[in-house]
């Protein structure tokens, strides 16, 4: 897997990004990987929307947040209310002819029971008066192509 930077983006008070699909840049990318730089804003959540399921992501004044997901992934940005979201965009591709068929089915099942079991499992309160919902450790949408 291979992550080439695309685009730093700032997001003023107004701006926002339309529903859309990322366009595949190159024959071998499979997905985007957006890195939220810690800024202080509100509004500006991103909405991710894979089949069924929709995601929104915010950010933080003081930590890195990121989601990755594919490329044929719907997402958007809200707009932003107050201050500047800052974000890094990569586009992911595979490096090499990997394929699916190159591990067994058995290990590629338990290998996505993990990861959805570490993204499903609750997370533990921050400090002992936490009242912010923080149910998963979502951190992109996992689905099968």
């Amino acid at each position: 897997m291979k992550a080439q930077l695309h685009n730093m983006l700032v997001y003023a008070p107004g701006q926002f990004f339309a529903p859309h699909q990322d366009s595949e840049k190159t024959d071998d990318m499979i997905g985007t990987l957006v890195v939220n730089l810690p800024s202080q804003f509100s509004g500006g959540a991103m909405v991710l929307e894979h089949h069924d399921e929709k995601m929104r992501i915010g950010g933080s004044n003081s930590r890195l947040t990121f989601v990755a997901f594919y490329a044929d992934c719907r997402h958007e940005v809200r707009p932003v209310r107050q201050g500047h979201r800052i974000v890094l965009t990569y586009n992911l591709s595979i490096e090499g002819k990997a394929t699916a068929v190159d591990a067994p089915k058995t290990q590629i099942q338990a290998l996505e029971q993990g990861i959805r079991g570490f993204f499903e499992t609750p997370r533990t309160p921050r400090w002992s008066g936490d009242r912010r919902a923080r149910p998963s450790r979502s951190a992109g949408l996992l689905a099968r192509p």
